[in-house]
């Protein structure tokens, strides 16, 4: 059994925040490091912007990200399509099925405290992140198996 369902993953990471974009890239890459494991990522700095990345994906590459992290409140301009996550997940959901392509996994990302992932997500994933949490995270989509791994960090 390897570590992961593919060879490398590719991850979107969506928030209007810069340093909350950072941080997790910086997470993954630590527990990419530590696992063997290639992760290429993307980001987006809205709603919008992550439709927009997967379209383009789609297009151009006839494949869709393996993960994305969709922060849930991302204030707009008013000039926004989609205005917060959960719109945004609903889209590339749709994008999705019209393209009959397997679903991304899709973490509902947020420093609010819902009981559960808003609509079309998988599974939440609190703010501030801890290398633990992601892990388990990760391992809960079937992205990640215990094999590789040495003991997890905070």
């Amino acid at each position: 059994m390897s570590s992961f369902m593919k060879p490398q993953l590719t991850i979107l990471v969506v928030d209007d925040i810069s340093r909350n974009r950072t941080l997790l890239i910086q997470q993954l890459k630590h527990i990419a490091s530590s696992t063997q494991s290639h992760y290429i990522f993307a980001e987006a700095e809205s709603g919008d912007d992550a439709v927009f990345k997967v379209l383009e994906k789609v297009t151009n590459e006839k494949t869709n990200y393996d993960l994305i992290f969709m922060d849930f409140n991302m204030p707009g301009s008013g000039q926004l399509l989609y205005g917060n996550g959960e719109e945004s997940t609903i889209a590339i959901r749709a994008i999705e099925k019209e393209g009959q392509l397997s679903p991304s996994k899709i973490v509902t990302y947020t420093s609010t405290n819902p009981t559960q992932p808003f609509r079309g997500a998988d599974i939440i994933l609190s703010k501030p992140s801890t290398l633990t949490n992601l892990i388990a995270i990760l391992r809960a989509l079937k992205l990640l198996s215990d094999e590789h791994l040495s003991t997890p960090h905070k």
